[in-house]
């Protein structure tokens, strides 16, 4: 380290100017220009800036950080050279090997010609680095001592350094200089006296204290000089120094000055252990009393620190001689120093506490006296023996059963940790056994109560007859439990054992009804610990109470069953528990045993063990729910235990509530299994009898719900039973009409008939529900192909009607679904059969199929009908109220885009067959656009950042909408091109097809909204240009159609309910005025518009359009018009 400090000595840079003088160079220092910063004084004067020629500037040594270090200030000296005002001068410098060049600083000017003192020199970075002997050497550079250079930031000047340093006569000569021995550093506040004191400068010290410096003065954290002195490792010369010069000067230093944190220069020695400087306070009169911020003593730190013993018998013996010292003082948690020292372990400090007179019953702020802590906490057993020991020896009597402020003695806390040397040592001395907590536990409740299955109890049980003690077994707790329920709740079969022995009652409940049978029989693991427990009561001549109900009235034969204990229920069946008791919800054993807590095996198992001891028990006994265990048991699919019940007795046409009977139960199930066969069987094989068609509080037999929930080996078994097909519900609804209302369409009615076929059973085909309906209304209603067929090929009546005068072909239009296959079907075999379809039926309503499909939005379907002879001549576009009913019941089930579409594309196939929409209709397909969301809110921008996400451009591009076009190419189409790709029946198959939920999920409804806007802008274009045309005779069709171009759907919605209202109103005034009728001129509907205050923004637009029509000249060439027209 001192090589590499020379080296950076030898390689300081100096000028060229002044290697070369040599020994003269304090001519040439004469004749320098002043330099500042490395800005040259006389470049700040106007006056001279003409004559000062560039000279080379001194460098300022900063070349020794760079020698020892990595370059840190490299950036922040050129950030101070571009700030300068002074152009940075070149300098040529070489290395020297010696500082004998006679080089002296020169300190820089500001312009007023006074020295600048803010200013970092290599003696700075020097004392950074701790380079002490380099600083002497650099101020033989530094030689001008009446300027104290400051760092700017920290504030540490070249004084401090001094003193840091060591260098006597460097500081006594700027003491000379008139600087202050108190100067601070600005950045810590530290003092001279704190730099020499923290660097062991004696001699400094000594200068300092007689040239004026303040041994009291405190730095920014509140230190004195003496705080500074707080290490292990410090030397005590020093501050014996200090202290002899400040008597020998008659200063008073002040020994118990406190810092920020409230710490005396005696806290941190004690805490250091620097046993001299302890010594050297305490004899100078330091307060060993004095606490910090948190109420800590030196005595508490003596007892919780690492620290020698020797350092705690100085500050006791020095105590003892000097003053008195306080043994209890009490910290911010209300602990003493005894507390503290049993915290930590610290037996010598213990041992010596006691012995000077600490009081051993104080209690801390929870209420822990130094018993609590010795019996709570893992200090070690020796610790115990000395604080017993000696408390004795000293004849300080303990309070043994003193409690904290969980009401907790010495020994509940000994014994919650197991430490049962403790506790004998507390019970040899007369600690009470029998003392309860607040919450009613007494020791032997809180051995019963340890999870760990040890040696505790047992040793407690020997202390407890060792010393002869009397304590009650069978005492309760807040709870209403013994040692007895505990030591069972946690399986201390040793315990158990020998509370029992030692007479505890095994029939008491707890508040909740609970005995110790009930705690054994509810745990979890089946084990021996119930035939433990009833023998050892017989052992000892007392009698369990088997049938001992709880609150809920559940037995301990009830727990032991739901936890699937064989070994413990065989314990109470074989000592004669009642099989036949009920809990509070009407539940017995056969219940349990047939419910779902029991798997079929272990069901089996528990009734055969039932057989083995020959109990008597009810099969038949329901249960609050209504359930009998026969029910139970099919409910939970446990073929088995039903099997066993029904062998045993069961009754199998005992119903639930009244409601399912047995084979209700088996049919309402969606698994098709021999559950029933099975049932059936056993049935015949114990010669009961059966109640195949007993129907339920509906009306239902089990025929009807086995084929509604799709049974069909449970259906099979009761058709070759002879269960009646054509019995109807109280709906009037038979088999066909449940199998009609089923949600699937699959073979169930083809092996329905094939049965039926076999025992040549006659199904009625046209039986009508309450409704009217038959089973075709329902299979056609809900799209069932298969049974359709079936009906149909079996001279079902396809012209039946219902109570609403529906027949068959306006159950298939009333649908969801526009299914044109569903249609070919129905046509197809009644032309087969012979029998003409009436396609222009009439309802209750009115309504014929083909309106009902148009009000329904099926464009398919209108396709079919009419292309099957429906009457569109008589056709009357169904009304507003029926498209508003129809919207309203799919807008939860259909997209916006599949209502748009099926909305024009049903107006399309009427348009195409010739029907004509008058204005009126038109109106109605606008409002619903209107009311239900369907017209565009968002504009170009938005559809363009959609095709900007990654994640929906890569999922629109999978979405074929037709061949060679994907949605996302949709998307980025312009209008005109888009209209000539695609049709309202591909974006009717769009949304059919469930395209679109494949795109991210925040995008749909809006990118739904957009593709509406596009499919429906040529229809609500020709609407508005219609409009236009009503109130623009004037302009030619091309100024109309750039008009509509730059309007949304919304925009062209507005206009055509304006004009609408407006001839209505005009319509009305005429009328009242007795004014001829029929249509009302265009002048008439545009004046109303421009009076009235229908919708302000279709006016002010029309306004637009009108008062520039009025400006313009007849023109031949429509382009001009269009220039003129063009709206903003």
């Amino acid at each position: 380290m001192a090589t590499r400090k020379r080296k950076i000595v030898n390689r300081l840079e100096l000028p060229q100017d002044s290697v070369a003088a040599g020994d003269g160079a304090s001519s040439n220092r004469r004749r320098r220009v002043q330099v500042a910063d490395g800005i040259t004084a006389s470049s700040r004067r106007p006056a001279a800036r003409k004559t000062v020629q560039r000279r080379r500037e001194p460098v300022d040594l900063v070349n020794i950080l760079s020698v020892s270090s990595p370059r840190r200030n490299t950036r922040g000296a050129a950030s101070r050279q571009r700030k300068s005002t002074a152009p940075p001068k070149r300098t040529t410098t070489r290395r020297v090997t010696q500082l004998q060049t006679g080089y002296k600083d020169e300190p820089y000017l500001d312009p007023r010609g006074e020295p600048r003192w803010r200013r970092i020199t290599p003696i700075h970075h020097a004392a950074r680095r701790k380079y002490y002997d380099v600083v002497r050497q650099l101020f033989k550079i530094y030689d001008r001592f009446e300027v104290n250079y400051t760092h700017p930031s920290s504030g540490l000047t070249h004084f401090h350094v001094a003193c840091m340093s060591g260098c006597v006569d460097i500081v006594e000569r700027f003491i000379e200089s008139g600087h202050n021995a108190n100067c601070l550093v600005q950045q810590t506040g530290d003092s001279l006296l704190h730099l020499a004191l923290r660097n062991k400068q004696k001699e400094v010290i000594e200068l300092l204290l007689k040239r004026g410096g303040d041994p009291n003065l405190a730095n920014a954290k509140g230190e004195t000089p003496l705080h500074i002195t707080d290490r292990e490792y410090y030397d005590a010369g020093c501050v014996n120094t200090l202290f002899e010069i400040c008597d020998e000067i008659e200063r008073s230093v002040k020994v118990d000055a406190r810092d920020e944190l409230g710490y005396s220069p005696l806290l941190l020695a004690v805490h250091s252990g620097n046993a001299q400087f302890v010594e050297l306070l305490l004899n100078r009169g330091a307060d060993p009393n004095a606490a910090d911020k948190n109420g800590s003593t030196p005595l508490h730190f003596i007892g919780e620190g690492d620290i020698d013993d020797d350092v705690a018998e100085i500050f006791l013996r020095t105590n003892n001689r000097v003053r008195h010292l306080q043994l209890d003082p009490r910290n911010q948690f209300g602990c003493t120093p005894l507390h503290v020292a049993l915290n930590h372990g610290r037996k010598s400090i213990v041992e010596s506490l006691l012995r000077r007179g600490v009081d051993p019953n104080l209690a801390d702020a929870q209420g822990l006296t130094p018993l609590h802590i010795i019996c709570q906490r893992d200090v070690g057993d020796e610790l115990a023996e000395i604080f017993l020991r000696v408390t004795d020896e000293v004849e300080r009597r303990v309070q043994l059963d003193a409690r904290n402020q969980f009401g907790n003695a010495p020994l509940h806390s000994a014994l919650f940790r197991g430490k049962m040397n403790m506790v004998e040592s507390l019970l040899k001395r007369g600690a009470d056994l029998n003392l309860a907590n607040p919450k009613g536990s007494t020791a032997l409740h809180i051995v019963s109560n340890r999870e760990s299955n040890d040696d505790s109890a047992e040793t407690l049980l020997r202390m407890i007859d060792d010393f002869q003690l009397t304590v009650p077994a069978d005492v309760l707790n807040q709870w209403g439990r013994t040692p007895l329920h505990l030591a069972a709740s946690y399986r201390h079969v040793k315990f158990v054992k020998s509370l029992l022995s030692r007479g505890a009652d095994p029939n008491l409940a707890d508040t909740e009804g609970w005995t110790p049978l009930h705690i054994i029989c509810k745990s979890h693991v089946d084990d021996d610990r119930a035939e433990i427990f009833l023998q050892t009561v017989e052992e000892v001549g007392q009698r369990v109470q088997l049938d001992a109900r709880n609150q809920f009235g559940s037995t301990p034969l009830h727990f032991a069953l739901r936890r699937g204990k064989r070994n413990t229920v065989k314990s109470l069946l074989k000592r004669g528990a009642n099989l036949n008791l009920a809990n509070s919800m009407g539940s017995t054993c056969l219940h349990i045993i047939s419910g779902k807590d029991l798997d079929d095996d272990s069901a089996e198992t528990y009734l055969r063990m039932i057989d083995d001891f020959q109990l008597a028990v009810q099969v038949d006994v329901p249960n609050k729910s209504g359930y009998t265990p026969l029910n139970l048991s099919l409910y939970w699919c446990k073929k088995k235990t039903a099997e066993a019940l029904l062998r045993r007795g069961a009754d199998p046409n005992l119903p639930y509530k009244d409601v399912y009977t047995p084979l209700h139960i088996i049919c309402e199930r969606y698994t098709d299994d021999d559950v029933a066969e099975t049932f059936l069987r056993i049935v015949d094989d114990t010669q009961s009898t059966v109640q195949l068609d007993a129907p339920d509080q509906w009306g239902r037999t089990p025929l009807h719900v086995a084929l509604y929930f799709g049974n069909k080996r449970a259906a099979e078994a009761l058709l070759r039973r002879g269960a009646d097909p054509n019995i109807a519900d109280k709906k009037g609804s038979t088999v066909l009409h449940r199998i009609a209302s089923r949600k699937t369409d699959d073979d169930l009615v083809q092996k329905f008939f094939e049965i039926c076929g076999d025992i040549r059973r006659t199904v009625q085909f046209d039986a009508a529900n309450k409704f009217g309906r038959t089973p075709l209304h329902l299979a056609l209603r809900n799209g069932h192909k298969r049974l359709t067929e079936w009906l149909l090929r079996n001279d079902a009546n396809p012209y039946w009607t219902d109570l609403e005068k529906s027949t068959a072909l306006h159950m298939i239009c009333k649908r969801d679904e526009d299914d044109a296959d569903l249609l070919k079907l129905f046509f197809k075999i009644c032309d087969e059969k012979n029998k003409t379809v009436k396609v222009d039926a009439i309802d209750k309503f009115g309504l014929t199929p083909l309106q009902w499909a148009v009000a329904n939005l099926l464009p398919n379907t209108v396709d079919f009908l009419l292309d099957n002879g429906a009457d569109l001549s008589s056709f009357v576009f169904p009304t507003e109220h029926k498209f508003r009913k129809r919207f309203k019941q799919k807008d939860g089930k259909w997209d916006k885009l599949r209502l748009a579409s099926g909305a024009l594309g049903v107006v399309e196939r009427l348009e195409n067959r010739g029907y004509g929409l008058n204005r009126s209709d038109s109106l109605k397909i606008v409002k619903l656009f209107a009311e239900y969301g369907l017209l565009e809110k968002s504009e170009e921008p938005e559809i363009r950042s959609w095709c900007d996400d990654e994640e929906f451009a890569s999922r629109a591009k999978e979405i074929t909408i037709v061949p060679g076009l994907s949605l996302y190419d949709l998307l980025r189409l312009r209008p005109e091109e888009e209209d000539k790709l695609l049709t309202y029946r591909d974006y009717f198959e769009i949304e059919r097809s469930n395209n679109l939920d494949r795109i991210p999920e925040r995008y749909r409804d809006t990118c739904s909204t957009h593709l509406c806007e596009k499919m429906s802008r040529g229809y609500f274009r020709r609407l508005g240009l219609d409009s236009l045309l009503d109130l623009m005779p004037l302009l030619p069709i091309l100024c109309c159609v750039e008009i509509i171009e730059k309007l949304k759907n919304e925009d062209l919605k507005l206009v055509k309910n304006c004009v609408c209202s407006a001839s209505k109103c005009i319509q009305i005034k005429n009328k009242k005025n007795l004014v001829r009728s029929g249509a009302p001129s265009r002048q008439n509907v545009v004046r109303h518009i421009l009076r009235s205050q229908y919708n302000p923004k279709i006016t002010k637009f029309l306004e637009k359009v009108f008062t520039g029509a009025r400006s313009v000249t007849w023109c031949t060439r429509s382009t001009e018009c269009v220039s003129v027209f063009r709206p903003t």
